[in-house]
């Protein structure tokens, strides 16, 4: 009987010992093989996504160079096989997304011949210059796959970007520049996709343009073409078999390409391609090389409206509209051929409105007038027979507002009835400028004492010699064509009148700079900088900075721009106010597009200032010397804030808030800081709030919150610290409020509510 109770204890510790080496087994297989295999999928899923990307690179190309659509499909995550025992991670997923927008630039370069319809320069402010344009990367979310690379998509080139080495995809070299022929597709849209799953992406075109045959602008100056890219090893290595092709520079901070081009001509087309979210507009399709007509059944244009008015118009005065009217055209010219035969009839609107009937061109009366307010200037005594005539068309500004631009739209028909795009000129009304008496010269008589001194017409700007911030007779004046490009180091300049620009943007330098009340700088649509530098001094009291692109402030000494607008509207266009001595912004409103940082060598003043970057934007960022003062101030992104000074800081009734995840709110003074009745707030998981001073901080009656998980606030002060009456929480679990003074915390009725810890010292 023993020894058979013996053989039963025996199998049970067998099969105990076979359990464990089996689950042993099983484990090791967990441990290892699973995310050996695993890793095996991933590898097999990146070279297919690979294949993938270069099949979207292809749409893009293909889209932009013929129009139309193709959609295509990106599969983002994979699945990894079933299993019975050992168990999987979560599917891995990747994200597919376009990057912020930037600017491809072609400089040094311009049009050598009309293109159709189009003029040179027309076509130059069309194709020219800068264009906003995106990039394509897929990044893997793997969770074996450690070195997979990011695959990404930058104007014609498609390359895997491991961070320190990139792989260009078989047949995706660069085709932006190939010989003598430039193609420019540019990307428009937000696209963002995350999945474990596939997606499909469908790219529409408008264009491409017919080659635009461009040249040198200047002899021994090659022509540019600035690229947006995070990865310009890439773009050296695919350059290396154009041989007419050297890369020139990179800009690390605008993460910015420029290449140049030795030869001299070029042909150019250029297209725009939306993906996501994305218009791709209608510029570039109508770029069309008209064939000379064959005698079939091509409709020739109709006449060609060229409108030309004064910039500035005298309220009570008429604005005289000169118009001519073409439809002439050359037979022996394919690019000038029009319609012809007789004009039929014209009419013009003023901001959309008809004014009067349409005027007939048929036959006019012998005095040249047409209606009350238009008059055939050329042929004289007209005819029916007329196919080119010159208008004179009068606007009555008696009714229009001081200070507004209106825009006359004028279009014509010819015996066809074909007419083409109607032509727009603008003009602003201005003050009727009282020139006032000569006063009493008292005894001197003969003296003249310089009240009748007017600046000429063209003038929006004069060099202030006499220091008395009027015009003088005699004092230098500038157009806003010689403020495009202003380095006049010697100049006190004054801006008295708005001057805009299209072509170049404003590029000032002077001695000081003073823009009057009501004044404007306006760089219009496109990418053309505002950039004023001084070496003393900057001032503007109720003016307006707009520019769709960077603007840039900066003077050697104090910097005071009161109740003024500053504003830039496109993706990568940043603001930047930089004085060498104090900075005064009181009541203004700063908007940007792109990183906003104003930063002093002395005090910075932002009372009741509004600062805020808009469209997704960057960083707030405000440095002081000395103090900085922003009571009443709106500071408010998307992004982090940085406020800094070597001295006080007064952020009393401010309100600063940012909404993204990760956009920390970081406060520091070199002394103390007053935040009572202010109000600080994040939204974003992981957005901190951190305030530091060297002396007290004051935050009475203030509201200092966060909102995201894992969003901490800390305070600190090398003094006290009071909270009294105030309110810190923060909303989400495991975020932490820490409030530590080398002095003394005062908290009486003050809330203190955290989703994780609270530690008061």
């Amino acid at each position: 009987m023993r020894r058979g109770g013996n053989r039963a204890v025996t199998v049970q510790i067998g099969a105990v010992l076979l359990l464990a080496i089996l689950f042993s087994a099983l484990a090791l297989y967990q441990v290892n093989a699973v995310p050996a295999e695993n890793e095996v999928v991933e590898i097999e899923h990146n070279q297919e996504v690979h294949d993938e990307m270069q099949d979207l690179r292809n749409a893009v190309r293909a889209v932009g160079a013929g129009g139309g659509s193709q959609p295509t499909t990106v599969t983002l995550g994979t699945q990894y096989p079933t299993r019975t025992l050992t168990a999987n991670p979560p599917p891995p997923a990747g994200t597919l997304e376009t990057s912020e927008a930037g600017s491809l630039e072609i400089e040094n370069a311009e049009v050598s011949e009309r293109v159709g319809e189009y003029d040179e320069s027309q076509l130059e402010a069309l194709v020219l210059g800068t264009h906003d344009t995106r990039t394509l990367s897929y990044e893997p979310g793997y969770n074996e796959y450690r070195g997979a690379p990011t695959t990404r998509i930058e104007h014609s080139l498609a390359f895997n970007d491991f961070g320190d080495a990139t792989v260009v995809l078989p047949g995706a070299d660069q085709r932006l520049v190939d010989g003598d022929s430039i193609t420019v597709v540019l990307l428009e849209g937000n696209l963002s996709a995350t999945s474990t799953g596939s997606v499909t992406v469908d790219p529409v075109a408008d264009g491409p343009t017919d080659p635009v045959p461009i040249e040198r602008e200047s002899d021994g100056i090659p022509i540019t073409i600035t690229l947006p890219t995070e990865t310009p090893a890439a773009w050296n290595e695919t350059f290396a078999d154009e041989s007419a092709v050297t890369v020139d520079s990179y800009d690390e901070t605008a993460g910015a390409l420029t290449i140049e081009l030795t030869e001299n001509e070029y042909d150019l087309q250029v297209s725009r391609v939306a993906v996501g979210d994305g218009d791709p507009g209608s510029e570039f399709g109508g770029v069309e090389d008209r064939a000379p007509s064959t005698g079939g059944d091509e409709t020739l244009p109709g006449p060609r409206v060229s409108p030309a008015v004064d910039d500035e118009v005298e309220k009570g005065d008429d604005a005289t509209v000169t118009v001519e009217l073409d439809n002439r055209g050359d037979p022996s010219d394919p690019d000038e051929r029009r319609g012809g035969v007789a004009l039929l009839e014209a009419d013009w609107d003023l901001e959309g409105e008809p004014q009067g009937e349409t005027v007939e061109m048929t036959d006019p009366p012998a005095d040249g007038s047409l209606s009350d307010s238009v008059e055939l200037i050329e042929p004289s005594g007209g005819g029916n027979e007329m196919s080119y005539a010159e208008l004179s068309i009068e606007v009555d500004t008696s009714g229009l507002e001081v200070g507004e631009t209106y825009t006359v739209s004028v279009g014509a028909a010819d015996t066809r009835g074909i007419e083409e795009a109607r032509a727009l000129v603008s003009f602003e009304v201005i003050d009727d400028e009282d020139d006032g008496d000569d006063g009493d010269d008292g005894d001197n008589g003969d003296d003249d004492n310089g009240d009748d001194a007017q600046p000429p017409d063209d003038a929006v700007a004069y060099h202030d010699e006499s220091g008395t911030g009027e015009y003088e007779e005699g004092e230098e004046s500038f157009t806003a064509e010689e403020l495009e490009s202003f380095d006049r180091d010697s100049v006190d300049l004054v801006v008295f009148r708005d001057a805009t620009t299209s072509i170049d943007g404003f590029d000032i330098s002077a001695n000081s700079v003073t823009v009057e009340p009501g004044v404007t700088l306006d760089t219009g649509e496109g990418w053309h900088d505002i950039t004023v530098e001084a070496d003393e001094s900057i001032t503007a009291s109720e003016s307006v900075f707009q520019a769709d692109s960077p603007i840039t402030v900066e003077s050697g000494g104090d910097i005071d721009v009161v109740d003024t607008t500053i504003s830039t509207d496109s993706g990568g266009a940043t603001i930047d106010v930089d004085a060498g001595g104090s900075l005064t912004a009181t009541g203004t409103n700063i908007e940007s597009s792109d990183l906003l940082s104003l930063e002093s060598e002395d005090d910075i003043d932002v009372t009741d200032a509004e600062i805020t970057t808009s469209d997704g934007g960057e960083d707030i960022q405000v440095d002081a010397g000395g103090s900085l003062t922003a009571t009443g101030a709106g500071i408010e992104t998307s992004s982090p804030i940085s406020l800094e000074s070597e001295d006080d800081m007064d952020l009393s009734g401010a309100e600063i808030a940012t909404e993204a995840n990760g956009a920390d709110i970081t406060i520091s003074a070199g002394s103390d800081i007053d935040i009572t009745d202010g109000e600080i707030t994040t939204e974003g998981n992981g957005a901190d709030i951190t305030i530091s001073a060297e002396g007290d901080v004051e935050a009475t009656e203030a509201v200092i919150t966060t909102g995201g998980n894992g969003a901490d606030i800390t305070i600190s002060a090398a003094g006290d610290i009071d909270i009294t009456e105030g309110e810190i929480t923060t909303e989400a679990n495991g975020a932490d409020i820490t409030i530590s003074a080398e002095g003394e915390v005062h908290d009486d009725g003050a809330e203190l509510d955290a989703g994780g810890s609270l530690d008061v010292d």
